[in-house]
Formats: C-alpha cells, sequence, structure tokens
C-alpha cells in the first residue's frame, strides 16, 4: 500500500517570517536548495546556518519535485511511497530534556498505519 506526503511553500507563503531563525536547527523549503535528478530529489538542502541538509541517494526512493503542483501554483515536494525517505544529520534532543517545535506545511492526501512524517534520529 502506498501512501502520498506533500511539502510545499514559496515566497508568497511569507517565507515564515514569524519563525525565530536564532534557534532555527534546519529549515527546507519546497521552492528552494534541491539538488534534482530527473524530476526526483537526491539532496534537499538546510537553508539555516547548520546545513543539515536531507539526503537520498537511491532514485526509486527519492521524492517527487514540482515547481507549480502545490495549492496555488506554489512549489510541491511529494513522498509518494513507503520507500521513499530522506535523511539528514540532524538528531532531536531526547524526549522530555529540550522543549523542540517542528513548524511543517503538508498536506497528506493517503496514509498507511504507522507512518511517521518526523523521526528523532533525523
Amino acid at each position: 500500500m502506498m501512501h502520498s506526503l506533500s511539502l510545499f511553500g514559496g515566497s508568497d507563503m511569507g517565507a515564515l517570517a514569524f519563525v525565530p531563525v536564532a534557534n532555527v536547527l534546519q529549515y527546507v523549503r519546497a521552492d528552494k536548495g534541491f539538488t534534482l535528478v530527473s524530476g526526483r530529489v537526491s539532496q534537499w538542502n538546510d537553508q539555516s546556518a547548520a546545513a543539515k541538509h536531507y539526503t537520498q541517494a537511491t532514485p526509486a526512493n527519492q521524492p517527487l519535485y514540482s515547481s507549480t503542483g502545490g495549492p496555488n501554483g506554489t512549489a510541491i515536494v511529494t513522498l509518494d511511497s513507503t520507500a521513499c525517505v530522506m535523511t539528514s544529520a540532524l538528531n532531536l534532543p531526547a524526549p522530555g530534556t529540550t522543549p523542540t517545535t517542528i513548524w511543517a506545511v503538508i498536506r497528506q492526501t493517503t496514509w498507511v498505519a504507522n507512518s511517521r512524517v518526523f523521526d528523532g534520529g533525523g
């Protein structure tokens, strides 16, 4: 069974100007910072100073990219199968040790039981 998750955004989304950038651990945008191979994302660059980029070396497991496929013609990254995973060197603090806020703009189109949007190991 397949599941799909889309992350979208762009310049018309306000670039999240309200996020306290001094404390940002990682910041990826759907409208810039990609290495694309045949319409698939092999690397998604972290826009923060931390440079904790997401990568996926296996072409079949790379998310799809569209510069206009999101809401109102915005850019969109679609994780379109159970094998579609990107990892980064970012490690979140252990639960209960440091307050952590995750901001995401996502659209769930289908889902599989026990699927994760984020994993504490990056």
